[in-house]
Formats: structure tokens, sequence, C-alpha cells
């Protein structure tokens, strides 16, 4: 009983903690968000239910799975930054594309914004993290998403995702990676054939999170990316997996017409935008966002962005 009370002092402390940190972005705030679930004593691995800071719930393993699961039990929620600007970007009706959308957060946080007349297309090619964020949509009974077993990429076909050991679910990756790891196939297909099939010609906001394939992803929604309106776009920026892919995403965004920004005390904190002006200041491992001009007018008027 003892230790189960300092298990949720422990919790009831980070969730303040982090709650205050994303409000108040101190220096060094994103790494102090991400490590508090140092706090809290370790578990066994296993599912559990937990209710986020938006006050939806969420089924996740927290102790199975380090990352994002383990922060969204800990602080209540991942990625506040991310979230807030997804509410500014979409709006009652609209569509949002979510790829690599894990366990659900980005999805459910979204599909509550765009409501019963909008739509959400969720991709997560892992059939047991598909699994996990169709068990979260019913738990929410969230009804405006259509949910992909697959993978999305520049061709159509097949490729080896690639699980690392002793990782997350969120860290497997179709671009391969030198860690020991397990792997096995899914079906690739290009944006642009899903939203043709689907009849959907009109896009608002993409969120990519693929772990080092971005590029690929983007490739394969050019027609979209190259027409006006064209969707604003929440893309993840790493180098710890595809060294190139940083200057990749930023030559072709640009390429496209894209101003490129990063959120300035990072993902996990409510704060200004700042713009990238060349592809040496894209971020190491952050999102950044991808605006056309109409988009950058929400976002000023939402006071995201200073003259």
């Amino acid at each position: 009983m003892i230790v189960e009370m300092l298990h949720r002092l422990a919790l009831r402390l980070t969730r303040l903690l982090a709650g205050w940190l994303t409000r108040h972005p101190l220096p060094g705030a994103s790494r102090i968000i991400r490590n508090l679930h140092l706090l809290v004593p370790g578990r066994q691995p296993g599912s559990r239910t937990t209710r986020t800071g938006s006050g939806f719930l969420l089924r996740v393993d927290p102790f199975g799975h380090k990352g994002p699961e383990r922060v969204i039990y800990t602080n209540g929620s991942y990625e506040v930054g991310t979230q807030a600007l997804i509410e500014t970007l979409l709006s009652q009706g609209g569509t949002f594309v979510d790829v690599g959308a894990n366990v659900g957060l980005m999805t459910i946080h979204a599909a509550r914004k765009v409501g019963d007349q909008g739509r959400v297309l969720a991709f997560e090619p892992a059939p047991d993290t598909l699994d996990v964020l169709r068990t979260n949509l019913a738990l929410n009974d969230i009804r405006n998403v259509h949910t992909f077993g697959i993978a999305l990429g520049s061709r159509a076909g097949t490729a080896l995702l690639q699980e690392p050991l002793g990782t997350n679910r969120g860290s497997r990756s179709l671009h391969a990676q030198v860690k020991s790891c397990v792997e096995y196939a899914v079906v690739v297909e290009p944006l642009i054939d899903v939203l043709n099939r689907e009849q959907i010609d009109h896009v608002d906001l993409v969120k990519i999170d693929v772990e080092g394939w971005e590029t690929e992803v983007l490739l394969g929604a050019t027609p979209l990316l190259t027409r006006r309106p064209s969707p604003a776009l929440i893309v993840e920026s790493v180098d710890n997996v595809n060294e190139n892919g940083r200057k990749e995403t930023f030559d072709m965004l640009t390429r496209y017409g894209y101003r490129l920004f990063y959120l300035k005390h990072g993902k996990e904190c409510l704060s200004v935008l700042r713009e990238i002006v060349s592809a040496e200041f894209m971020p190491r491992h952050d999102n950044i966002v991808a605006l056309h001009p109409e988009h950058e007018i929400l976002l000023k008027n939402d006071g995201w962005m200073k003259d």
C-alpha cells in the first residue's frame, strides 16, 4: 500500500511539474520534461489506461515501452507544443493526416478538433501498435478516424520495418539502422495514391513522425504539396537515424515553396516559432513546421509568431 501511495504521489508531482514547465519554458525545459519520468518508480511491463491532460483515455505500456508512452503516463501528455499547433492549424470539418500515428495521442487530439464532419487518416504499419491505436480510438468513442496498417513512401511495394532492440515501439523505422533489431515486411504506398483512392482532394495538416523516413513520405506526397492550397506540415527532424535527412527535408520543402520554423523552446513546450533560414539550423531531434502564407496568418493571429 505504501509503495502504491508513493507511486501515485510521484505521478501527481510529475504532472504538476510538466504542466508548469510547458507553460513557463525555462532554458532546458524540454529536456527536463522528457526526463521527469525518472521520478516515478518503475513497475512491471504491462498495459495501463491513463487519462491525459486533455481529458481523454490512452492505453499505454509505460514500463515496457520507454519514450512517448512512459512520458504520457507520467506527465499526462507528450509534445504539448505540437498538440497546441495542431489545435491552431485545424478547424471543425478539416482533414488531418497522421503519418506514424503510434498509440494515437495526436490522432485523437486532431479527431476531437475537426469534429464529426472532419476526417483523420492515421497510418501505423506496426501490427501491435496499430492494435493499440484502434483500442485507444474505441476507448474514446472516436469515429471520424480511418486507420491504415501500412507505411507511406515514394513508391508502392514493400519495405522492411526495423525495430531496434531494447527501445520503444516509437523508434521503429523503415530507414536502415545499425543497431541490433528485428525486422519484418510491411506494405508501402504513396500518400497521394491513398488520397486519390479515398477521393480526398484537400488536406489541412499532415504530421510526419517516421524515424528517418520523412523524405520518402514527402516524395510520395509531392502532388499534394506542390498544388495550392497545400497543407501545413509538422515533420520530425532527426539525425540519429538518417544523417542526411535534415538537409534533404529542408531542401525539398523549401523547393516546394514552404517556409520552415521550429518552436523556440522545443516541441514539449508552448513557445513562439522561429524561422529556419538554412539546412544547418534544422533541429537535430525536434519537430519543424512547414508553412505557406495562409498558415502563417493563422499562427500570427494566435500569437505563435512575432514580427
